[in-house]
C-alpha cells in the first residue's frame, strides 16, 4: 500500500512536472510570438519611413527639376519680349523713316509750284 501511495504519488508530481512544463513553454511560445510580431511591425516601419523617404527625396529632385525649367522658360519669355520690343521699335523707326521720306517729295512739289488762276477759275500748277 505504501508503494502503492509512492508510485501514485510520483504519478501526480510528474504530472504536475509536466503541466508546468508545459505552461512554461507556452509562455515561451507567447513571448516569442510577441517579440516576432514586435520584430516584424518594426521592420514594416522601418521600411516605410525607408519608402517615404525616398518618394520625398524623389518629390524634392522633381520639385528641383520643375523649378528650374520654370527659371528656363521665364528667361526665354524675357529674351522675346526683348526682342518683340526691338522689332517693334525697328518697325517703328522704319514706319517714322518711310513717312518722313513720302512726306517730303510732296512738301517740295507744293511749295515750288505757284498756284494761277486761268480763265476758266480753275487752279493750275506750274
Amino acid at each position: 500500500m505504501q508503494q502503492e501511495k509512492q508510485e501514485q504519488f510520483l504519478r501526480r508530481y510528474n504530472k504536475k512536472k509536466e503541466i508546468q512544463e508545459r505552461e512554461r513553454e507556452a509562455v515561451e511560445r507567447r513571448q516569442r510570438d510577441i517579440e516576432e510580431r514586435r520584430e516584424r511591425a518594426k521592420a514594416a516601419l522601418e521600411e516605410n519611413i525607408l519608402e517615404e523617404q525616398r518618394l520625398r527625396l524623389q518629390k524634392e529632385a522633381e520639385l528641383a527639376r520643375m523649378e528650374q525649367e520654370e527659371e528656363e522658360l521665364i528667361q526665354k519669355l524675357k529674351n522675346t519680349q526683348l526682342h518683340q520690343q526691338a522689332a517693334l521699335e525697328d518697325l517703328e523707326q522704319a514706319l517714322t523713316s518711310q513717312s518722313e521720306i513720302l512726306s517730303e517729295p510732296s512738301k517740295k512739289d507744293t511749295s515750288g509750284k505757284k498756284a494761277s488762276q486761268s480763265s476758266s477759275g480753275k487752279k493750275s500748277y506750274k
